[in-house]
């Protein structure tokens, strides 16, 4: 799979660090991040040596690039959720996720254990697709920077779970993840919203250590666009397409564009929730799970407009790639994308209205010259601001300066990493 290209070395320092690293990441915006940081520390001369387990993802962008070496990490696979977050079956499936825990408990030590013992100066550590933060962190002995994507929304958003399910996830594996977090050395995140978030949550201070993304990928192609708009997430209902639906929705129906959704994967029955919600609406619905890298840009290319409505975003990577490809984006007025599109006449923030972004949207689709102005300034704003290399930069010397602790666990309160 044709992937993003990779940061190119800096010159003038070798530090030499010896990592190691931690996934076990589905496909999405957040592997392709990780992608591009280890490429970019790898290219300044660190040897990274990545431990995954067999839940990871490893079809889309695989690790193996980018590392001087890899460590398949075995492990079960866990039951099926979508039934238990449903209320089907409650017992026997809390008793399959009991045993599944107690297992991958056993498990993330024995990892730690190998970790700690294998002469790394300090771990890069991803979130875990069962737990958030990975229980390995419990068992470290040497420097871990656990670079937060989110935290466990399911714990403390009433939304994102059946009340039914809401006490028990609150009251077990909350208290897990909190719990957890607070034993890793440090915390960084991609946002100042996330480090807000991180230190209302869970009580510690995170270091923000922005993404970026690779606009030699991401870049303006020679396609001609159509009257479409274009959502970018998984199908999973706090990406807000919904939010886009009915946006669309109330415009004319002779104006009205096709509403095209990309994601990398669905929850169950995600896909169809959504399809029936756009026939209801009157609305042509065009959904794509799973596309390739230069699909995905060419689809970027080919929107007339970029929508992005997700509930909460930690940071807003779509918002960037459509960016600097040249498209212009509208984006709810929330979360992390207040960042990433920001107020600099590069995009536009809208409040969760759906007649205020459908009235946006037919303004751009019927001004190609407004489209134009706006695609232009937006990929000058990626190219100057959002570039891999200062992104790099700050998660470089954040390793560099916690393999210099000796790992003697989380930073004191006041400090830029401690808890609070």
């Amino acid at each position: 799979m044709s992937g993003p290209s990779r940061p190119a070395p800096r010159e003038g320092k070798a530090p030499g660090l010896r990592v190691a690293i931690y996934h076990d990441l589905p496909s999405g915006g957040a592997k392709r991040a990780l992608y591009a940081q280890l490429a970019g520390l790898r290219a300044r001369g660190h040897a990274i040596h990545a431990f995954v387990p067999t839940t990871a993802d490893e079809s889309f962008l695989p690790t193996l690039d980018v590392v001087s070496a890899i460590t398949p990490w075995p492990r079960p696979m866990p039951p099926e959720r979508d039934a238990l977050l449903a209320g089907r079956g409650v017992l026997p499936g809390l008793r399959r996720w009991a045993s599944f825990f107690r297992t991958l408990q056993a498990s993330e030590r024995a990892l730690a254990r190998q970790i700690s013992a294998g002469g790394f100066d300090v771990v890069f550590v991803q979130p875990s697709q069962f737990t958030q933060a990975p229980l390995l962190l419990r068992g470290l002995t040497i420097p871990s920077l656990y670079y937060c994507q989110e935290a466990l929304r399911a714990a403390h958003e009433p939304r994102v779970t059946t009340p039914g399910m809401r006490v028990l996830i609150r009251e077990t594996l909350g208290r897990l993840d909190h719990s957890t977090v607070r034993r890793a050395t440090a915390v960084a995140v991609n946002s100042v919203y996330s480090a807000d978030v991180i230190r209302r949550v869970y009580g510690r201070v995170a270091d923000v250590i922005p993404l970026g993304v690779d606009a030699e990928h991401f870049r303006p192609l020679p396609v001609t666009r159509d009257r479409s708009v274009l959502s970018v997430g998984a199908l999973h209902p706090l990406k807000g397409h919904d939010t886009v639906i009915d946006a669309v929705a109330r415009i004319p129906a002779a104006s009205r564009p096709i509403v095209r959704i990309v994601g990398d994967r669905s929850r169950a029955g995600e896909a169809d929730r959504l399809l029936r919600r756009a026939a209801e609406a009157g609305v042509t619905l065009d959904l794509r799970l799973r596309v390739d890298e230069r699909e995905l840009v060419r689809l970027y290319n080919g929107a007339g407009v970029v929508v992005l409505t997700p509930h909460g975003e930690p940071f807003g990577l779509a918002a960037l790639e459509a960016m600097a490809c040249a498209t212009p984006v509208i984006a709810v007025d929330e979360g992390g994308l207040r960042e990433t599109v920001g107020r600099v006449d590069a995009g536009f923030l809208e409040p969760r209205e759906p007649q205020r972004i459908a009235a946006r949207i037919l303004h751009l689709l019927d001004d190609a010259a407004v489209t134009a102005a706006l695609g232009h300034r937006a990929r000058q704003h990626v190219l100057s601001h959002w570039g891999w290399a200062q992104a790099i930069d700050a998660l470089e010397a954040r390793l560099v300066q916690l393999s210099a602790t000796g790992g003697r666990g989380p930073s004191r309160p006041g400090n830029r990493a401690g808890s609070s």
